[in-house]
Parts: structure tokens; C-alpha cells; sequence
């Protein structure tokens, strides 16, 4: 039986963004397994029914000897696995996963980041150091791999394109890793609703937009003491954009939003949403906005990467000019103000996420790569 193991950094961020894969390869009859991080997600990962290893990495680490051990672990583990191909997820698994294949194994393989992260992004000292490295290694990995590299959209596409990273031909584009329709449907009506609520769901970073958040919440309940904000997720403390925990403090004991913490069952959360608020920086293709559009749901996002592909403006919510903080209010309190407006944008997002991004159409996407990598294997 063809085999196909994933490499990934975490089990929480495989389990809601590849699970679907994972269900899909079984359908078709292929062999799984999963490297990656295990949390406290063990018995999730036990019902996909696949084989799964604990590897010990770390995203944000920069420690040499902990490295060290973390490659060679990997290498141990893929040579036990022996797969026919490799699918890595990220950046720091794919970089290791690239090299050791390109060394040591010549399997067919391919490369899915979800965005560029704060390696490509990042002005800081620290990120240009580190990014000029692994720019360097990644022409190598790519030059020499049978694979590809899934990309979710077209600005990383011309980004690492215009930095020669990689050539045109050897990437995908496949537009996230879709959403559950039948799963995420609306089941309540919102027109009962006395309050109005506006939700972000992502983690608590400064280039998440959380900043433009706490503002915008400020400013509406000034005058529209009935809306209720809330921040739905938590602070990853492995990367350099987190927020410290003092800001969160003072923001909680002002009372413009709820912090919610983490949320298990993202479709019951969205579900007490009547608008979607998400003023990220930049994108790779977040699932929370297709999960948000496939219930219904108006979205209000910043015209950048990976938003502005989900988002249309006008049609299904509204785009706004990069750190354009007034059009991202003015955006906020035209949905506030129309219930029509707010049904028809979401109507009109669900219909959107069906016709392009189902897990269905997707899943789909990326098992035909599969099958010509091995089939030219």
C-alpha cells in the first residue's frame, strides 16, 4: 500500500488544518502516518487511525544543539517510515525535511507552507539574519527535489519568484485547506439577537491586527454601547510577534472586549458572531475566514494577502486599505447599522466558499499532486 508521511511542527495546527487529508488518503485507499509535536492532542491524533511519532521541535528555536537533536531525530524517523512520498507542513519542517530527503532518501515530496511567517516578513534584525540562511537553503532544497511546493497564494507565489528562490514551475497553487461545509452551515437565526457581536478568531499577535482591534472597539462602543467585541484564541509565545502579557491585562480591565481564550469547537464559537472582524497584516490562506463565510458569517479584513481571496468586497464583507483604521470602522459600523447588509454578505459568502473552497474541492487538489509525484516516481 502506498504510504505518505506528513511532517509537521504541531499536532493542534495539523489537526484543524490537514485532518482533512489524512481522511481523504484513506479513502483512497493510502497508508498514513504523522510526524510532528505531540501537546495534549494525543487522543485526536489516535482517531485518525494512523501511525504517529512524537518529535520534539521547537518553531522558534534558534539553539544549536536542540536543532541538532531535532534533525537527527527526524532523519531516524523517516528512514523507519520508509514512505513512497513526504508531505511537510511549514517552514522549519520542510527545511528539514528538504535537506534530509535530498541526502538521504530521494522520495517524491512535497512542500505546503501556509504563508511566509515571520521569517519572510519580518523587518527585524534577528528574522533577516535567519531569512538570508534559509533563503539560501531552500534554493538548494528546491532545486533538487522531485516535488513541489504547494503555495496558497498568488503574492507568495511572485514573492519568492522575484527573490529566486524557486522556479514557477515548481509551484502549486491550491487555495488553503478548505472547510467542511456541511459542517460549518448555520443553524441559527441571528434577527433575535438584542446585542451585536463582533469576533476575531486567530492567535494574539501584534501582525494579527489585535492592536487595530482593541482601537476599533474603543472607538464603536462610544457611541453603540450594545455591541460586544471579543478576541478569540490564544498567545503563541514561540513567536517573536507575540503579545506580552501585561498589554492583555490592561486591555481586559478597560472592558472594551472579551478575551475568550482558545476555543476547541470553532463552529459553536462563530456561531454567537454576527460579524467577523479579522485585520491581519498578511496571510497565507486562513481557514477561520472560510469557516467564518461558510456560516454566514460578513467579514471585514485588511486588502492583503490571503484575505483578499476570501474576501470580496462588497460582496461577501468588506476589504480595507491596509492600516486604513477609520474605512476599518466606518466598514464595522455599516454592518452594525444594516441587518440586510449582513444577510446578504453572508449568503453570499457561503455560496462563494461552496463554488471554491470546500475541503471536498481542495482535498481533492492536492491528491492529484500526489498521484503524479508518485506515478513519475
Amino acid at each position: 500500500m502506498t504510504k505518505i508521511l506528513f511532517i509537521a511542527a504541531q499536532d493542534k495546527a495539523f489537526l484543524s488544518h490537514r485532518q482533512n487529508l489524512i481522511e481523504f488518503a484513506k479513502f483512497k485507499n493510502l497508508s498514513t502516518e504523522i510526524v510532528c509535536k505531540v501537546t495534549n492532542n494525543i487522543e485526536d491524533l489516535k482517531k485518525l487511525k494512523s501511525k504517529f511519532y512524537d518529535w520534539e521541535i521547537s518553531r522558534g528555536s534558534v539553539n544549536l544543539i536542540r536543532e541538532i537533536k531535532s534533525f537527527y531525530k527526524l532523519y531516524k524517523i523517516i528512514k523507519l517510515s520508509n514512505p513512497d512520498l513526504i508531505h511537510s507542513v511549514s517552514i522549519k519542517p520542510s527545511l528539514y525535511g528538504g535537506i534530509l530527503n535530498i541526502l538521504f532518501f530521494k522520495k517524491p515530496i512535497v512542500f505546503a507552507f501556509g504563508g511566509l511567517g515571520f521569517i519572510f516578513n519580518s523587518k527585524k534584525k534577528l528574522a533577516r539574519i535567519i531569512r538570508l540562511i534559509v533563503k539560501f537553503l531552500f534554493k538548494i532544497i528546491f532545486r533538487y527535489s522531485k516535488g513541489c511546493l504547494i503555495l496558497q497564494n498568488n503574492d507568495d507565489k511572485l514573492k519568492l519568484i522575484k527573490q529566486k528562490i524557486v522556479k514557477e514551475e515548481f509551484i502549486t497553487i491550491i487555495p488553503g485547506s478548505g472547510v467542511n461545509t456541511n459542517k460549518f452551515k448555520k443553524r441559527v437565526d441571528r434577527k433575535n439577537r438584542k446585542e451585536i457581536l463582533v469576533m476575531f478568531a486567530g492567535r494574539i499577535l501584534w501582525d494579527k491586527g489585535i492592536k487595530e482591534f482593541i482601537l476599533l472597539s474603543k472607538e464603536i462602543k462610544k457611541s453603540f454601547r450594545y455591541v460586544r467585541f471579543v478576541i478569540v484564541g490564544e498567545v503563541d509565545y514561540h513567536n517573536p510577534e507575540h503579545i506580552k502579557d501585561h498589554y492583555i491585562q490592561n486591555w481586559k480591565k478597560e472592558g472594551f472586549v472579551e478575551f475568550w481564550g482558545f476555543s476547541s469547537n470553532m463552529k459553536e464559537t462563530l456561531l454567537k458572531a454576527d460579524i467577523f472582524c479579522f485585520p491581519s497584516y498578511r496571510e497565507g490562506f486562513p481557514k477561520v475566514l472560510l469557516e467564518a463565510a461558510s456560516l454566514e458569517i460578513p467579514i471585514v479584513s485588511f486588502d492583503v494577502p490571503g484575505c483578499r481571496e476570501i474576501v470580496k468586497n462588497l460582496v461577501n464583507g468588506y476589504l480595507v486599505k491596509f492600516k486604513d483604521q477609520k474605512n476599518l470602522e466606518s466598514s464595522v459600523l455599516r454592518l452594525i447599522k444594516s441587518r440586510t447588509e449582513r444577510t446578504r454578505m453572508g449568503k453570499n459568502g457561503r455560496n462563494l466558499v461552496i463554488k471554491n473552497f470546500s475541503d471536498q474541492v481542495v482535498t481533492k487538489m492536492t491528491y492529484d499532486k500526489w498521484k503524479l509525484l508518485i506515478n513519475n516516481s
